[in-house]
């Protein structure tokens, strides 16, 4: 009888065991596919968030007044969203403002459509009536530019008259981090989403590898800054991987009436520098000038919004030696 009760006893046990081992398991399952559709849905969310291509004007009467028909383009870099591209021209304006009125592109959180962006591009153009564009190219959006450049040529009346590439890369071959370049070019081209959750754990882990002198705090913060709505997408930052991939600047010939010249630091631990200005000079031939050193720039690449002072008396020297103004208004701006 002691046997049997034994035998019962822990057959009870085990049962209330299981039950117990179901319940959590089947709680720890809910939380899971409920975090999973919340990811999903606010990774659509942030997707949605700016999904058209946008250029915005740095608004200055004066210069407006000043230079009606001249315009100084931002295009972007990887990974960077609308309020990165203000920035950039923020960090500039002192200078850009002397040759042109300033604006920036802000890419669509859909994906990075260079035929969209050329169609917003030209009708800016001319709702604005710009007849002469300057391209400032920030890191990959020197190869932007340079595209935007030979297709007003091409298809326009309009003048490209200079493109500052900031630390561009001319092809894949120029980047650093290839494997990640590959990576996210594949998921682009499989079709595969990143997660909210799986974007900001690869965010806070690239800058503090990356981390450029850079506080953890400041790392913490720029990492959360990737994910609210006005960030780039996940799905935008995997087509601009795809496109420096496939990227050609030989597919966009420029006429020799545009001057091309480039910012750039030989401790770029982004882009391969020697490379980068080799392809360019060889590619875009008598269009290429010459290379201005940002020496003691941090981080070295492509950094004008932390570097203002040194990127500014650089992009003075470039516009006085390329878009020379008569000698009163030399004297009268700088």
């Amino acid at each position: 009888m002691s046997n049997e009760f034994a035998e019962f006893q822990t057959e009870y046990e085990s049962a209330q065991n299981l039950e117990r081992f179901s319940r959590r398991s089947l709680f720890l399952g809910g939380a899971a596919l409920a975090g999973v559709v919340a990811d999903v849905t606010l990774t659509n969310h942030l997707q949605r968030e700016r999904s058209r291509v946008e250029i915005a004007e740095i608004s200055d009467d004066e210069t407006r007044e000043r230079f009606p028909n001249n315009l100084w383009l931002i295009a972007p870099g990887f990974k960077m969203g609308w309020d990165d591209s203000r920035r950039i021209a923020e960090s500039l304006e002192p200078t850009m403002r002397q040759r042109g009125r300033i604006a920036y592109i802000g890419y669509s959180n859909k994906g990075l459509d260079t035929y969209e962006l050329k169609t917003r591009v030209n009708s800016y153009i001319e709702q604005e009536d710009i007849q002469k564009v300057y391209l400032y190219g920030h890191s990959f959006g020197g190869m932007v530019a340079t595209e935007l450049a030979h297709h007003l040529q091409r298809d326009t009346d309009v003048d490209s008259a200079l493109i500052a590439l900031d630390s561009s890369p001319s092809s894949q071959f120029d980047v650093k981090a290839k494997a990640e370049l590959h990576f996210l070019s594949l998921l682009e081209n499989l079709h595969v989403p990143i997660p909210t959750a799986g974007r900001a754990a690869y965010e806070l882990g690239e800058r503090t590898v990356n981390k450029d002198e850079r506080s953890l705090s400041d790392i913490w913060h720029q990492s959360l800054e990737q994910l609210y709505p006005g960030a780039p997408s996940s799905q935008l930052i995997k087509s601009e991987a795809a496109y420096i991939e496939h990227f050609d600047p030989r597919e966009f010939p420029l006429a020799s009436r545009t001057d091309v010249s480039m910012l750039a630091n030989m401790a770029d631990e982004t882009v391969n520098i020697s490379s980068a200005t080799k392809h360019w000079s060889e590619y875009l031939k008598d269009a290429f000038k010459e290379v201005y050193w940002t020496n003691g720039a941090r981080p070295a690449h492509a950094s004008p919004f932390w570097n203002e002072e040194i990127y500014n008396h650089k992009l003075k020297i470039l516009q006085a030696t390329l878009l020379p103004l008569g000698y009163y208004r030399y004297r009268k701006f700088y």
